[in-house]
């Protein structure tokens, strides 16, 4: 066998005679000597005893436990990029998160932007990745396509369709040729020569960004499935796997590890220890079970083999032994006895300890494992502890443990709850037995039967085993055993309480912000451009309170590239000026002192705020000074009437008027910033509605009643009155059902089909303009000045009942759902002359006429009708004109 075995095995055995030495008590029974101290050690004696790495030298069975080294540091610098091209190769078994030496590194491509890393993993072929951790980002495998490329998250590309800011690509050990991109891209001679034949590493490019490596690169590790070769020889293949048992007889044959031949291996002990490695363990009440035993851990060639296999068998509670040149593995599980020990084989007095010493005396373990949940550190697992043996001890007393190759928390809990009860089980005795003892060997499950014990196939392991040439009597040290110290139940999980883990905040993950809101306003623009549309994110602050800024960008949907804002510093607001409408994506992170956090994202439409019709005019009031009717309102609140929008009037004659589409228009509109109008003085109802800077009309409408009533006195000149006849001039014009409307713009001629046409009367839509002039005018046979008013009834009708039946398009459509804004109206106008207007009169112009006064002789009307949307048409019932004189 290896050298360095027989020395570990002979120091093992010395150690285990001098443990004998406290904690005896001197009595006789029956001729058995129980001595207060244990002879010295057998001169020339032949000894054997267990190699035994891990449970064993934990409990303190055959020594105290070795001093180990610091879990956390060993952890932790597995997971370091090391920036060294000498470094110990590196073996890994089941699953571990590792790093490795940097042993190449060059930089190309523009500015020199790309960073090119060979990162050497393990000095075998590996199974595969899992993840990658850049800068304690965690990069899941289904992240990279099958080109290496990062595909999403921080390292992914920056715009959709963009290169990946990081690529890694795996050769798992097994590769032939170099890696191809690194070979057209290096700068500095990595050639075809570079294959690395067996070695497992990773080849990482990444593209400098100032987002995604805000202080540069700080590491790279990698979630590593490790050997992938490790023999069963229960089906004689080979594979990766997690058994603990398989792994310890891996690293047994390994060139890497003992080199140990097969002749020098019992297999059949190995092929018992996998298969209870395999047994499922129930550890829910679901239930949910586990394998019973897994090695998982990674670990520097340049350590001793035999602290390896130290911490390999602290995985399986396992113990090595070495028999008749040969390797023999025991895992933590009970074993029956298969010899028997009686009186009529001992050759002498037996020595009995009953209880260790106060010293190796404890009552609960704790200790450390490897958690993947916590970053893959060395974390505290559950205690366990008996209350029980607490009460017998009259205190806690704690031991502890070290997991190297463990990564489950209820398996390192099962783990110390048997180390717990197989270090209570301290019955040991010391017998000398006759020559048929040759036949026994270390770690063997004995049942013993002494009637003056009360001993009935009481099973004891054996601890050492001794030879005395000179005398021929071979000395048995012996523990006892019990199927329940290796029992275990699910309900054990949890006992005990788990120390309290660091809560610190972890600098390298940052949360996104949360409660990301958008809402939007409207604001005066200072250049004179109008209205625009503001929008306004806010969100809440995530748990991270070392936060230097926040990054806050945005595209409208569909756009490839986000418009970035201005970082804002210590504030959890962002404000946008000027957006078009639309449908926009949203996006705020947090930015810390060494890192930089995940995007909270939203999409929200702009624009709503703007597209809605203002609201209407409130607090109307009229007053009548001097024939002109002054109008008052409050001002009005909508900054987009206010700004580029209007207020405008209607006037209707007929004072039960309620609505705008029994009105036609009077003055002029004026700025929505106004708070007063002046308007010509006429009975009847006057009407006002608000306009935004878009042209949307409000839905409401301000209504007030006047009389013509002034302080002077007058008299009716004349008045004419053009209804129901209408007997007038027309051009666009018709007469229908007493009313005079605008003509429809179709020829009936001109169509295919009668049945076809859907309303005879508006044929092709209303006519957008007509002329009615006035069957008559009015001579006050001198030139004298009058007062002529007009007065007109009227409604605004929607000739079309269904949408699909208006003939303008949509965009053209003053409004979908048909309200009436300004669709169609209608005014008088006059013309004056100072002649006799019978005979060669000379005329003015037209000018628009609601009320006023005129000094001349001589007048002539005509009606202006105008629709602006070829749906709607104004009906006139009533039409006249007055003219009245100071009494």
């Amino acid at each position: 066998m290896p050298e360095i075995i027989v020395a570990i095995a002979v120091a093992a055995a010395g150690a285990g005679a001098a443990s004998l030495a406290a904690g005896y008590i001197g009595t006789t029974i029956l001729g058995y000597t129980f001595l207060a101290t244990a002879a010295a050690g057998l001169v020339g004696a032949v000894v054997a005893t267990a190699v035994s790495y891990g449970l064993s030298a934990v409990l303190g069975l055959n020594n105290a436990p070795k001093q180990r080294g610091n879990l956390g540091a060993q952890a932790s610098d597995r997971k370091q990029l090391i920036r060294s091209s000498v470094e110990p190769r590196q073996m890994i078994y089941g699953t571990a998160r590792v790093s490795g030496p940097m042993v190449y590194a060059s930089s190309s491509g523009e500015d020199r932007r790309y960073l090119h890393l060979i990162i050497p993993l393990a000095n075998h072929a590996i199974e595969g990745i899992d993840a990658i951790w850049i800068n304690d980002n965690r990069i899941g495998a289904i992240s990279i396509d099958g080109n290496g490329d990062v595909i999403e998250g921080p390292f992914g590309p920056v715009s959709p369709g963009g290169a990946a800011l990081v690529k890694v690509q795996i050769a798992d050990g097994t590769q032939t040729t170099a890696n191809q991109i690194l070979v057209s891209q290096s700068t500095d001679g990595w050639g075809s020569d570079h294959v690395l034949q067996g070695i497992a590493y990773a080849y990482v490019r990444l593209e400098y960004n100032q987002e995604a490596f805000p202080n540069g690169l700080q590491n790279i590790s990698f979630q590593v499935r490790g050997k992938r070769d490790i023999y069963d020889p229960r089906t004689r293949e080979f594979g990766f796997t997690h058994n603990a048992a398989l792994v310890i007889l891996d690293y047994l044959k390994s060139q890497d590890g003992l080199a140990c031949a097969d002749d020098e291996i019992d297999f059949d002990s190995f092929i018992a220890a996998a298969n209870v490695c395999d047994e499922n363990v129930v550890i829910d009440a679901v239930p949910t079970g586990q394998r019973r035993y897994d090695c998982d851990g990674a670990f520097g060639l340049d350590r001793a083999p035999i602290d390896i296999m130290e911490d390999m068998l602290t995985s399986c509670a396992g113990t090595l032994v070495y028999v008749q040149g040969k390797y023999r593995v025991h895992v933590g599980s009970y074993e029956a006895p298969t010899d028997t020990l009686t009186v009529s084989d001992l050759a002498g007095n037996v020595e009995l300890v009953t209880k260790p010493p106060r010293r190796e005396l404890f009552n609960g373990v704790r200790g450390t494992f490897i958690d993947p949940e916590r970053s893959w550190q060395a974390s505290e697992f559950t205690p366990y502890y008996d209350s029980t043996f607490v009460t017998e001890d009259g205190e806690a007393i704690w031991r502890d443990a070290e997991l190297p190759f463990t990564i489950d928390n209820k398996r390192a809990q099962r783990l110390a709850k048997l180390m717990l009860r197989r270090a209570r089980e301290s019955l040991t005795i010391r017998v000398p037995v006759q020559y048929k003892g040759i036949r026994y060997s270390v770690w063997q499950m004995l049942s013993v039967t002494i009637d003056d014990f009360g001993w009935t196939a009481k099973p004891f392991r054996i601890q050492s085993w001794a030879f005395a040439p000179d005398t021929g009597i071979i000395t048995l040290t012996l523990r006892e055993e019990s199927a329940g110290s290796y029992a275990w139940s699910y309900a054990d999980l949890g006992i005990g309480s788990t120390s309290p883990d660091t809560n610190l905040i972890d600098a390298f993950s940052i949360p996104a912000p949360a409660g990301l809101t958008i809402s939007e306003e409207l604001y005066a623009t200072r250049d004179g451009a109008g209205v625009r549309t503001r929008a306004t994110l806010a969100w809440a602050p995530p748990g991270y309170p070392f936060i230097r800024s926040y990054d806050v960008q945005y595209r409208a949907v569909g756009d490839a590239v986000w418009r970035v804002v201005a970082p804002t510093l210590g504030e959890t607001r962002a404000v946008i000026d000027d957006l078009a409408d639309g449908s926009y994506e949203w996006r705020v992170r947090a930015v810390g002192s060494v890192a930089i956090g995940e995007w909270a994202v939203t999409t929200a439409p702009i624009g709503g705020l703007a597209s809605q019709p203002p609201s209407g005019v409130t607090g109307l009031a009229v007053q009548s000074i001097g024939g002109f009717a002054f109008l008052r309102w409050n001002l009005h609140p909508d900054l987009d009437v206010r700004v580029g929008g209007r207020i405008e009037f209607r006037h209707s004659s007929n004072n039960a008027a309620t609505d705008w589409v029994s009105s036609t228009s009077i003055g002029n509109a004026v700025s929505g910033a106004h708070t007063t109008v002046v308007m010509p003085l006429k009975p009847g109802v006057y009407f006002a509605k608000a306009v935004d800077a878009g042209g949307r009309y409000s839905s409401a409408v301000a209504m007030i009643g006047a009389s013509q009533a002034t302080a002077l006195a007058f008299a009716n000149v004349d008045s004419l009155t053009e209804h129901t006849a209408f007997s007038g001039a027309k051009t666009g014009v018709v007469v229908t059902d007493n009313t005079l409307r605008l003509d429809s713009s179709g020829n009936i001629d001109a169509e295919a089909s009668f049945d076809a046409i859907s309303n005879i009367d508006n044929l092709g839509g209303v006519l957008s303009s007509g002329t009615y002039n006035f069957s008559a005018g009015i001579d006050v046979l001198s030139v004298q000045p009058v007062r002529l008013t007009s007065n007109i009834k009227a409604v605004v009708i929607n000739t079309f009942d269904a949408v699909d039946a208006r003939p303008a398009m949509v965009d053209d459509w003053l409004d979908f759902d048909g309200a009436i804004g300004g669709e169609a109206d209608a005014w008088v106008e006059v013309r004056t002359t100072q002649n006799n207007p019978s005979s060669s009169p000379v005329w003015d112009s037209w000018r628009r006429l609601d009320a006023s006064e005129f000094a001349a002789r001589g007048f002539e009307f005509r009606a202006q009708l105008r629709s602006y949307d070829p749906a709607f048409n104004i009906h006139i019932s009533e039409l006249t004109a007055v003219a009245d004189e100071v009494a």
